[in-house]
């Protein structure tokens, strides 16, 4: 029951100061069985406002589920 998933996203305009932003993801969630799993995810985010100021970075995450 191990997966794994990959996204992206692209986002333009809004109403705020944010400009533009792109984002990708990957995980790989590791089932021990069927009541307990553990999940690691990376992102990259980049972000780009209105004011020229550009932002940009990694995001890393780990999640257990434990299912009763």
């Amino acid at each position: 029951n191990d997966n794994i998933g990959i996204g992206a996203a692209y986002l333009a305009g809004g109403n705020g100061e944010l400009y533009r932003t792109n984002a990708f993801e990957a995980y790989y969630r590791l089932a021990f069985n069927d009541h307990l799993a553990l999940t690691a995810d990376v992102q990259y985010l980049k972000d780009q406002y209105r004011g020229g100021e550009d932002v940009d970075g990694w995001v890393f995450g780990l999640r257990g589920v434990a299912e009763f």
